[in-house]
This record gives C-alpha cells, structure tokens and sequence, in this order.
C-alpha cells in the first residue's frame, strides 16, 4: 500500500451525531454502525541509534514494513522490518512507497536541484532504477504487487500524477489508458491479480471534467467507477484494492463535504461510508479510517467501528498507513512508528 492513501471517510449517523461529534447532513449510510472493543497498540521496535522513525507501508502478510528513520547526523535511512526486527538498507534511497511479501520495496526519489522524480526498486539486495516511458521524463512508484508488478506514473514535470503506467516484474514499462476526455491519472493501488486502481482526470480546468475513479483491468482496459446516487459531482477518486475490495472518496453535491466510498466486488454502485480519511483495507474487506474533526482512527468491518487508540490531543496525532489481512494496522504516533493489533473483528 502507498502513502498516497489519505482519502476521505468517517463516522456517519443519519443525521446527526457520531462518537461525540456533530457531522454535516447529506448522505445516509445504508446501516447504523455498532462499536466493537478496542485495538491493542504497541510500539514498533526502533532501529539503534535513530532519533526520528516511521513507517510507510506493510505487506499483507504481516511479515515486512518499510519506511524511514533519521540518525544523529540527521541523515535519512532506508528501514525494513522483518518479522518485527529493524533492518538498515542505507542512505542511497529512503523514499520507500511500497513493500511486498518477499520484502521487495519499490520507492520514489526526488532530486531538489533538478526538480526531478526517479523511481526505484530494492530486490534482492540491490537496488535498481525502473525506467520512465521516455528518457529524462519523471518517473514515480505508488503500489507494489507480490509477483513483482509496480503501479506508478510518468511524466514530462516533476508531479506524481501524470500517464499511468505499469511496471512488470522484469522493469519493462507499459502506459494504461485513461477514459474519454481525460489526459492524466494517478495510480494508487493494485491487487493481487493485477487489477489496479485510481483516478484521472483533465489538467485543463477549464474542460469541466471532473476526477473519476477508475478500475484497470490487468489488460489495461479502464473502467469508470460508479458515482454515488447521491452525488458527487466534484469528482471521485479510487486509492486503494485488495481481494476486489476498493475504497476510494468523493465530494458530496449537498456541502461539498467529502464522502469516504467502498466499491465491494460486483458492486453497481459505492457505499457511502462516511465523511473523512480512509486510510488501507485488506482481503476481508476491514477499512482503517479516521474521522473528522476529531481525528479518532477507526476499523470497520461488516458496520462494526473499532477504536485504534491513539492519545487524548484534542487534534490528530496518529495515522495508518497500511493494514494487514490479519486486521492488524501500522502507521504512526506522532514521531514514532505503532500498530494496532484488531485481531478477529467480535
């Protein structure tokens, strides 16, 4: 799973109150959520010597996460967790996007001086660079696929969006389509099969083209994603899949609120989860989410909202990047790199 996964959802009563907080009418959710117990949280163990540590991703098994951490020089390193235990990959590439099973890690590398992105894959101990769709264009990774596959973007100017492409196990780059009177996209998320997901849209504001979420086929075909019924004329985005799974947002046509949406497989059209963040879903379909405004982090699975405790701030301090198929989360703390252990949802 990518960082670039901080879309919206929340918690949603028919009309009124949730947890405490007073949420803005438009739509309803289809059922009324229940509460569950409490996610048990932990703090991720700390490479030596680092004063600064997150994390950025976990594979679905559980196994591997990434991220970074900072030493006393304030040099950034490149972290991977194996089984729990830190291990330190250098300083050469630090901006890791994604991790798999294999603790294969793929990553996007920026260079200030010449406003230029390069993306990069760690595999079996070394890295290397994936090539862009034409030499000195932008390269960037979002989603890694067990089998090796890399979903990202390439482009002419140093932007994380742009031609969606996909990379195959052996580095050899394709560009995807994107629908009628689009000209770019953001990919964010790829499943296990090879189907992907994410959003295009028309860089010219002025076509009246509003970002939809898309669905590719692992033939590259694209698919729009159903809006709403209630609306969402400002434009929806997919960010992540897993096991068919899609969640995504949009922008309600009542406020302008955003709208946290969930595609379940075969669905003809989304579940309005809420309004907020959603954050990660894994093979069972659970959704980690944080609500607004309070910042409150949250699993759902099948209506039932579980707290993944963080402190008693008032504002947001903790976030979720990643959720593994065993329901446990991994994401932050302020500065320091926590999971929360959900175990099988009661």
């Amino acid at each position: 799973m990518t960082t670039t996964r901080r879309i919206v959802a929340a918690l949603l009563a028919a009309g009124g109150t949730a947890i405490g907080i007073t949420v803005p009418a438009g739509p309803a959710l289809a059922t009324d959520p229940a509460y569950g117990s409490p996610c048990a949280m932990s703090y991720v163990p700390l490479p030596p010597g680092m004063t600064q540590v997150q994390i950025r991703d976990s594979d679905p098994s559980g196994r591997f996460q990434v991220g970074w951490a900072v030493d006393g020089a304030g040099r950034e390193h490149l972290i991977r967790w194996d089984g729990g235990v830190p291990q330190d990959l250098g300083v050469t590439d630090v901006d890791a996007d994604a991790i798999n099973a294999h603790g294969d890690i793929v990553g996007s590398s920026y260079d200030y001086e010449k406003n230029h992105y390069s993306a990069w894959r760690y595999r079996d101990g070394r890295f290397t660079e994936l090539p862009p769709l034409s030499p000195g264009h932008n390269a960037t990774t979002h989603d890694l696929a067990d089998d090796g596959t890399v979903v990202g973007t390439s482009s002419p100017v140093a932007n994380r969006a742009g031609q969606p492409v996909v990379w195959s196990p052996e580095d050899v780059i394709r560009a995807l389509a994107v629908p009628a009177g689009h000209d770019s996209g953001l990919i964010t998320g790829i499943d296990a099969d090879g189907t992907a997901v994410g959003s295009t849209f028309n860089r010219d504001p002025s076509a009246g083209s509003p970002s939809r979420a898309v669905r590719w086929a692992p033939d590259g075909s694209v698919t729009v994603l159903p809006a709403p019924p209630d609306g969402s004329g400002s434009g929806t985005s997919a960010v992540a899949i897993r096991n068919g799974h899609v969640i995504g947002a949009g922008r309600s046509d009542v406020d302008g609120a955003d709208l946290a949406l969930a595609w379940p497989p075969e669905a003809t059209a989304p579940t309005v989860l809420a309004w907020g963040l959603v954050d990660a879903v894994n093979h069972g379909g659970s959704i980690a989410l944080n609500t607004v405004p309070d910042g409150k982090l949250w699993l759902v699975h099948d209506d039932v909202f579980r707290s993944l405790p963080t402190d008693t701030s008032p504002f947001k301090t903790g976030g979720v990047v990643a959720l593994t198929d065993d329901d446990v989360a991994y994401g932050y703390l302020r500065q320091w790199p926590v999971r929360w252990d959900c175990g099988p949802t009661p």
